[in-house]
């Protein structure tokens, strides 16, 4: 959360943090009640962004910080669900291929920005493309 909030439209939660900031301004504040319909979205927005925080504040070397990471990310795993999806480790399924013949498998070109970056939905200028970027 900005330090200085101005007058504007906000899809901020009402949290201890933003009350803080509050306090500290003329503007008077409008909330409204979080629809049960997009609540679990946007819970889930505001956890990601704690957990991102906290994720990259863990300190140490390369090993112990990836492993660290999936320690915290396992943790808060196990307090969400009885039976949770966790953390193997640090690496990301990137391609899937077919085998054509022996020993040998499809290429599968990776694009260089990540397929869940909101960049390739927007066609802003100076951002990559859905198109280019799948080929």
């Amino acid at each position: 959360m900005e330090s200085e909030l101005s007058s504007g439209a906000y899809e901020s939660l009402r949290t201890s943090e933003l009350l803080k900031h509050l306090a500290d301004t003329a503007l008077t504040p409008r909330f409204v009640s979080v629809s049960p319909e997009i609540a679990p979205e946007i819970l889930a927005r505001h956890v990601a962004a704690a957990v991102t925080r906290v994720l990259a504040s863990v300190t140490g070397d390369k090993v112990e910080v990836a492993a660290e990471r999936v320690a915290r990310v396992n943790a808060l795993l196990t307090l969400l669900a009885d039976d949770p999806d966790t953390v193997l480790d640090l690496q990301q399924l990137i391609t899937l291929t077919e085998q054509v013949g022996p020993g040998a498998h499809r290429l599968i070109p990776v694009p260089s920005t990540k397929l869940s970056d909101v960049a390739l939905l927007t066609n802003a200028k100076d951002t990559p493309g859905l198109g280019s970027e799948l080929g």
